[in-house]
């Protein structure tokens, strides 16, 4: 049934204070748990978050991720909510349950569970949440070590469940109503994860995707979905000369519709 079905069920035989989620195939250091609880406890934070690396088995490449936590550290803000970062708080994070601790009474109060999908099953819990929370706190070091491109693991194959993206993106809207001056934040890291999904696609599959998105999302950030791809730049805009009626002109294409910028005598 996948791992939201997994944790879901641990999230139902959990009986601690606070709930962490792994993966058994990512690496994790050893005081990762007693510092993300100790920093949770000292700001009675509903979220507690951390930073990571990410290893490429294939290439044999390990990276620190980039991250928000570096802007909160120098901004010397410690704990924080979606009402101190009305523009970024979708940012703060990646939608991974790995970097962080929630919680169990604040998920349980606000009845959020993992999505029965294949893949993207921590979007919805983690976004859904994160936007819920009153308190976040963080501890600005790379606690854990989050290895992609492995044979065999959900995400070599995740192409085959690209539809999960857009029922994730529908599960955090019906949770949480996004209000109006959080949804820069909320469909801007959206257009990255659909970005995500979509290049890891098929040309037949890519078809479906795009025609999945404009159904379901405010035209203007389909619109910007559309500018982010970059294999469909030509196809969005051009610049071209044209000759009509003996009159040359330089003509701006976006999405079809014609826009004269340029007359030539």
């Amino acid at each position: 049934q996948g791992a939201g079905s997994a944790r879901n069920n641990g999230l139902k035989h959990a009986k601690g204070e606070y709930l962490y989620f792994c993966d058994s195939d990512d690496i994790f250091e050893k005081e990762l748990l007693e510092k993300l609880y100790k920093k949770a406890i000292e700001t009675n934070s509903d979220i507690t978050l951390c930073g990571f690396n990410t290893y490429n088995v294939k290439e044999d490449v390990l990276k620190p991720s980039k991250g928000f936590l570096d802007n909160l550290e120098k901004e010397k803000i410690e704990v924080f909510s979606k009402e101190d970062l009305t523009k970024q708080i979708f940012q703060t994070t990646w939608p991974n349950t790995f970097t962080k601790i929630f919680k169990r009474d604040f998920v349980l109060e606000n009845n959020i569970e993992f999505q029965n999908l294949k893949s993207c099953n921590d979007i919805g819990f983690v976004y859904s949440l994160l936007y819920k929370a009153k308190r976040i706190s963080y501890v600005n070091k790379n606690l854990m070590t989050y290895r992609y491109d492995r044979i065999g693991s959900i995400t070599s194959s995740r192409s085959k469940y690209f539809e999960n993206i857009i029922k994730a993106h529908d599960f955090i809207v019906e949770k949480t109503s996004i209000e109006k001056k959080y949804q820069y934040s909320f469909y801007k890291i959206m257009l990255d994860c659909f970005r995500y999904e979509y290049n890891l696609c098929q040309k037949e599959q890519q078809k479906v995707f795009r025609k999945l998105i404009r159904e379901n999302i405010p035209f203007k950030y389909y619109f910007k979905f559309l500018l982010k791809i970059a294999q469909l730049h030509k196809q969005i805009f051009s610049i071209r000369n044209v000759v009509e009626n003996k009159q040359k002109r330089k003509v701006l294409i976006i999405l079809g519709i014609k826009k004269t910028i340029k007359k030539y005598n």
